[in-house]
């Protein structure tokens, strides 16, 4: 079985506790937490404010995903994962997030998932942001995470529930096939959910047993 995966690179200086982890909490949902925060915004707010004054329109997605690509840089062992008791180290920091075409209850969505190094910025980061969000939003557009998705349900149920765990199987033994892994939103560092469209206050989201990320999200 390779120890080896495309997307990561395989850790062997841990200590004999930090090994041994993965195996006590086999699955990723073991090892979720829960917890809540207060942070004042008041240095946000006027960053924000002073940006616009400057015709640059900054938003608190922008903020937070810049924030949490310059915590992963400054903090590179967050950006780890555990795959059938072997820990990883992602090669790069892949942030994913899920996109409606509208504001509209009936309208689709789709996911994004952009891939940073830690040395971009915040205007970089919101760039980039942009650039995927907005030509995803177009009605016809379908990435490469739509594709695969349209491909696997197009077979009868039974066979998706076997594609589905051939990919389980695959991914614990890292021969899933490239295309697959880089076209995964749940494959990566962290995956975002912005609630500021619906509404709604916060909300603790679930981990992914399927992949490699973590959950967060943000309401404002």
């Amino acid at each position: 079985m390779p120890a080896r995966r495309k997307n990561a690179r395989l850790l062997k200086t841990l200590s004999p506790y930090d090994q041994m982890l993965g195996h006590v909490m086999a699955r990723r949902s073991d090892a979720q937490v829960f917890f809540t925060d207060d942070i004042d915004c008041k240095y946000l707010d006027e960053y924000i404010e002073k940006k616009r004054a400057e015709g640059i329109e900054i938003t608190y997605l922008d903020i937070f995903a810049a924030a949490t690509v310059r915590m992963y840089a400054l903090r590179p062992s967050l950006n780890r994962f555990t795959m059938n008791g072997r820990v990883y180290a992602n090669d790069k920091i892949y942030m994913s997030m899920a996109v409606k075409k509208s504001l509209r209850e009936d309208s689709g969505s789709t996911t994004i998932k952009i891939p940073f190094t830690g040395h971009e910025n915040i205007f970089d980061i919101k760039q980039a942001f942009y650039d995927e969000i907005h030509s995803n939003k177009e009605l016809n557009s379908a990435n490469d995470t739509d594709k695969a998705a349209k491909m696997l349900s197009r077979v009868p149920n039974w066979a998706l529930k076997l594609a589905m765990a051939y990919l389980r199987w695959s991914d614990k033994r890292n021969i899933m096939p490239s295309a697959l892994m880089k076209a995964s939103p749940f494959h990566g560092s962290v995956f975002i959910t912005y609630l500021k469209s619906l509404g709604i206050p916060g909300i603790y989201h679930h981990i992914y047993d399927f992949g490699t990320n973590w959950a967060v999200h943000r309401r404002r």
